[in-house]
């Protein structure tokens, strides 16, 4: 079966030597980068992040085109059904994904994730947190949106994230400001 096949029927055509890695028993990661087309890979409406650098994106696409995509991106499939074409959603990774898009390539490397909602909302707050500073307030929204969606404590939460409590609970409590109080600490 030649690439462009694979590609179509949605087979992983690259694997690493990544070991199988299971987080907990809410999620279970590919061990196999697969090449999955542009086009069926949605944003995360969820996602912690609503504001993108743009020349942060720009400087990232030259990178990836100098020399290539050092993580790929995590995926969840999301749509199971035999007959439609399989759509994704964008788990981790979204600056990489718009790198891509403005490379206009066609594929990009994904690893694919089997996993609850409230599983992936946690791990894209945590790739956020890790990867590139979220605004204080994307950030606080993303703590609050998670504590109320999962009945957890800021407390719970930040054991999770491996985050201090406190900055946890400063972070909620931003989020109470109105958007001029928070337009004016930008």
């Amino acid at each position: 079966m030649n690439l462009k096949n694979r590609l179509e029927t949605d087979e992983s055509v690259d694997t690493t030597s990544l070991s199988k890695t299971k987080t907990n028993d809410r999620s279970a990661i590919s061990n196999r980068v697969t090449l999955i087309p542009l086009s069926v890979i949605e944003s995360n409406p969820m996602a912690a992040r609503k504001r993108y650098d743009e020349v942060g994106i720009v400087s990232l696409a030259d990178s990836i085109r100098r020399h290539g995509l050092l993580q790929p991106i995590l995926v969840k499939k999301i749509n199971q059904s035999f007959f439609d074409k399989p759509r994704y959603l964008c788990v981790a990774g979204e600056r990489r994904l718009r790198a891509f898009q403005m490379l206009s390539r066609d594929v990009i490397p994904c690893f694919v994730i089997k996993s609850d909602q409230f599983y992936l909302n946690e791990l894209s707050l945590v790739e956020n947190l890790l990867r590139a500073d979220l605004d204080m307030f994307e950030c606080a929204a993303s703590f609050l949106y998670t504590c109320v969606a999962e009945a957890v404590t800021a407390n719970e939460l930040a054991s999770r994230l491996s985050a201090s409590q406190t900055d946890v609970m400063n972070k909620i409590a931003l989020s109470q400001l109105s958007s001029d109080e928070q337009l004016f600490m930008l």
